[in-house]
Order: structure tokens, then C-alpha cells, then sequence
């Protein structure tokens, strides 16, 4: 349904707890861009909010992001977008078995390695005093890696154009910049 439909039809709004972190940050986008209705809840992680009683039930894990959709609740970040994009019908190719393959691989290779690799590298790079040697060769040389893969894609090539346009740096101040294209300015090898 498409989502001006979904909206005059009275849909239930859909309640998405929210945080400044990265895989929540993947989510609300996307859900600005379905039009569905919804309700940003903020969870305040340095509060521990996601251990308070009523949440755990909606994620055992204690983890952002999740959705409740009427009866659905849906955590983790790839399984909203695809939750999403099934109850849209828009960002996965309808019958192309060869590109919507590749649209999940890509996902998939976001949600377990270029991501998690890279915010560890981040961590251990920049927010642990002291030598972590292991952790930060270890997760540093698998960060460029995953750079290199994604960089070798067409469409690094254009999200990196995208970047340096003057509407996207006058529109954005440079925090919301670095959340968006984090990929981007971390500097090659």
C-alpha cells in the first residue's frame, strides 16, 4: 500500500525507539522516506533505558532500534528495513531474483561485518586509553578491507559525490555529515 494510502486510511502509527546510534540512524531515514506514520520514542542508552522493565519485551537483547507495528514488533536494524520495505512494496526488486540477491547480500554484508567492524575499530581507535594492540590491528585492517569492497562498487563512487555536493554540506552541519557517510571520512591506508 503505497504509504498516502496507508496515511488516509487511519494505519497504525508505528512506535520506533530511537537513539543517536548507528543502527537506529539506519532506520530513520528510511522510515521518513516510506511516509508511513510513526512515533519516534527516545531510549536513552547511557540511562540504561533499554533495561527497564517494559522493554525487554519488546527486544530481549536490551538493543536499539525496534519497531512495534500494530501487532509486530520487529528489533535490529536490517530486519526493520526489510520489514519496511515489504510492507511498502519500495527498496527491494519485485521478481528480479538476481537483483534482489544482490540487494540482501549487500545488506547482510552491512549488518554483519562492515558495521560492527568498523564501529569496533572506531572504539578501539579512538575511545580505549591505552595499547589494545590485537583489537585495534585486528578490527583496523578488516575496517579498510570492508572500505575497499564497498569502495570498488559504483555506487560508492556516487554516495561519495553526494558528499562533496555544496546543497549537502550547506544543508548539513558536519556531526549529522559524519553520522550519514561515517565510511567517508575515514581516511584510507
Amino acid at each position: 500500500m503505497p504509504p498516502d494510502a496507508a496515511c488516509a486510511k487511519g494505519a497504525p502509527v508505528i512506535r520506533f525507539s530511537d537513539n543517536l546510534a548507528p543502527n537506529p540512524m539506519k532506520v530513520a531515514p528510511c522510515l521518513e522516506a516510506t511516509g508511513l506514520p510513526h512515533d519516534a520514542v527516545a531510549v536513552d542508552t547511557r540511562k540504561a533505558e533499554q533495561h527497564a522493565a517494559a522493554f525487554p519485551a519488546l527486544n530481549p537483547n536490551g538493543k536499539l532500534p525496534v519497531i512495534v507495528d500494530g501487532d509486530a514488533v520487529v528489533f535490529g536494524s536490517n530486519a526493520i528495513l526489510l520489514r519496511l520495505a515489504e510492507t511498502t512494496g519500495r527498496f527491494l526488486p519485485a521478481g528480479a531474483a538476481a537483483e534482489r540477491g544482490a540487494l540482501l547480500s549487500w545488506l547482510m554484508f552491512v549488518a554483519s561485518g562492515a558495521g560492527p567492524v568498523s564501529g569496533r575499530a572506531n572504539h578501539f581507535g579512538h575511545c580505549v586509553p591505552g595499547p589494545v594492540r590485537h583489537a585495534r590491528t585486528r578490527d583496523d585492517h578488516k575496517a579498510r578491507r570492508h572500505r575497499a569492497v564497498v569502495d570498488a562498487r559504483p555506487a560508492a563512487a556516487r554516495a561519495l559525490g553526494r558528499r562533496d555536493r555544496p546543497a549537502f554540506k550547506a544543508e548539513t552541519d558536519e556531526t549529522a555529515q559524519r553520522s550519514l557517510c561515517a565510511h567517508a571520512f575515514v581516511a584510507p591506508a
